[in-house]
């Protein structure tokens, strides 16, 4: 049987899980690495000792992820300027006022419904009475204010005109995926981000993903940090939007942590955030089990970017819990989604014959991730 895309990243939790645990003691041991030593010739990973230098290294990464987000082609909301330049489309309302007038204030008067105003075609034109077939589409309303007062001092002196968009309609983006009301959010005279779209459409849904939405502008495609504009980490920057674009929402599926071992209740926990940690994730299984947990070993498996040799493609964190720093680097250790955390066992087990256990799932299944990731 052949797995859709969509699902494939999300059977991380789904297949792994199971697997490990249908061991039974054969993944009870726990785990003690002698790097120099025990490596075997031929190994699919890199196991690296978290370590104050490799914390500093994660956080300046983290650092370089958000900083890469405000500079790789997305303008942002300038919060000194609210409105924008709004050139009219087809299907937008118009509601058009000629003062002093009063044959030419009756469907178009601003006492009336916006809906009832004059309706900008589908080839961009409008009809007013003595101006005649106008087009106005891509002008701004100072733009029609004028063309209209131009065509309209033939037969007035000096008119007064006033033109204003009544109900915008052809400046649209469409938001799908998991959000309260997918549809299309329009567009109008006032800067719209990312965030205000998703509140138009009543925000994310409880299956939503917290962590990131994605963004198609044409033919490119950014994932936003849907938690870092919540959050406040990226400040005041939000993505400013442009008429067509499409924001997509994903589910949570993809945002999950396993965590195995010596924990009290292994289980799949879920990523709301960027900032969640080793000791966070082994504390919502329940914490280390205090029968088994030697204390000494926490593995972090994490599958590594698609440009690393064929030796490293699972990238293995030893965080030594023996030594004083060990809790400390396990708190700021921060995980990315679909890493498995394993807390060893007190009971003794060389770390390659437990590695020979877990790889051929771990590769299988981080293979796949990798596939959809760059097909996304």
């Amino acid at each position: 049987m052949t797995i859709p895309k969509k699902r494939q990243a999300s059977l991380l939790p789904t297949l792994l899980l199971p697997a490990m645990l249908a061991g039974g003691c054969a993944l009870a041991p726990g785990m003690h690495v002698d790097i120099e030593n025990e490596a075997p010739e031929s190994q699919a990973y890199r196991v690296m000792p978290v370590t104050a230098e490799l914390m500093r290294e994660q956080r300046i990464s983290r650092e370089q992820r958000v900083f890469d987000l405000q500079v790789e082609g997305l303008p942002a909301i300038d919060p000194n300027r609210a409105d924008r330049d709004y050139h009219v489309g087809p299907g937008d309302v118009l509601t058009i006022v000629v003062w002093g007038v009063p044959e030419l204030e009756t469907s178009n008067s601003e006492r009336r419904d916006p809906e009832d105003g004059v309706v900008v075609g589908p080839e961009g034109d409008i009809f007013f009475p003595y101006a005649g077939v106008m087009k106005v589409e891509g002008l701004t309303v100072e733009e029609i204010r004028t063309l209209l007062g131009e065509k309209l001092g033939v037969y007035v002196r000096s008119p007064q005109v006033d033109v204003r968009v009544g109900v915008y309609r052809s400046q649209r983006v469409q938001v799908t995926g998991e959000v309260l009301e997918p549809g299309a959010a329009a567009l109008d005279n006032t800067s719209k981000g990312v965030l205000d779209a998703l509140t138009e459409r009543g925000g994310p849904s409880e299956r939503a993903s917290r962590r990131r939405v994605f963004l198609s502008r044409g033919n490119q495609r950014f994932e936003v940090n849907l938690d870092n504009l919540y959050g406040g980490d990226l400040g005041s920057f939000s993505p400013a939007l442009q008429a067509g674009d499409v924001i997509r929402v994903p589910d949570a599926s993809e945002d999950q942590i396993v965590v195995l071992g010596a924990v009290e209740a292994p289980k799949s926990v879920a990523m709301v955030s960027d900032k969640l940690s080793a000791i966070s994730a082994i504390a919502a299984a329940g914490g280390v089990s205090k029968t088994t947990a030697r204390g000494s070993d926490i593995y972090v498996f994490r599958a590594a970017d698609s440009g690393m040799p064929e030796d490293e493609q699972i990238q293995v964190f030893q965080i030594d819990m023996s030594q004083p720093q060990g809790l400390l680097f396990a708190t700021n250790f921060i995980l990315q989604p679909r890493d498995v955390v394993y807390v060893a066992t007190t009971e003794l087990s060389r770390f390659n014959s437990v590695m020979v256990q877990l790889l051929p799932t771990l590769q299988e299944i981080f293979y796949v991730d990798r596939l959809t990731s760059d097909n996304r």
